[in-house]
């Protein structure tokens, strides 16, 4: 959800799709790597499969309709959109990058691949697109844990108990 850029990884999420003949890959968001990623769908032949939505200012309201999160991320520092799906109940496929292992227990909330491997993705994805109760047990930990850790009020609380901490 947003910026579609180079160090986003979303071409390895078009080759990930190309290894899932059940799934659908929506993208929301804009940016220079657009005509690339459309290009690299046809090559492939998946474009059938890829549905661009463009830039959108509530990209939140695309969640409830999707099966999981993916985050194929080159380069990320706190994932915030790795947050709204856990918050949506999805469960999460994301790269190995900056502070993704903070949001996502591996197993638990979704799972954590490394980076740069479509591959990783696609066979992390494909039990979340076949057993529904697996998808909603995991995304219902994930939805706990970003209600626990992740909201202004939990933030709020953990670094007032940081504070009193170092005060004390």
């Amino acid at each position: 959800m947003g910026r579609l850029a180079p160090e986003k990884g979303f071409d390895l999420a078009v080759r990930a799709l190309q290894a899932l003949p059940e799934a659908t890959l929506v993208l929301v968001g804009d940016g220079p790597e657009l005509g690339h990623l459309e290009q690299l769908a046809a090559e492939l032949g998946v474009a059938s499969r890829l549905v661009l939505v463009g830039w959108s200012d509530e990209p939140r309201r695309y969640l409830p309709g999707f099966d999981a999160l993916l985050l194929p991320s080159r380069h990320e520092g706190f994932p915030l959109a790795v947050v709204e799906g856990m918050l949506a109940g999805l469960p999460v496929v994301a790269a190995d990058v900056g502070s993704v292992r903070e949001a996502v227990l591996d197993g638990e909330t979704g799972y954590v691949v490394p980076p740069g491997h479509a591959g990783a993705m696609a066979e992390r994805l494909r039990p979340l697109l076949r057993d529904a109760s697996l998808a909603r047990r995991l995304g219902a930990r994930g939805r706990e844990r970003a209600l626990e850790r992740f909201t202004a009020d939990a933030m709020a609380a953990a670094f007032e108990a940081l504070y009193r901490e170092i005060l004390a």
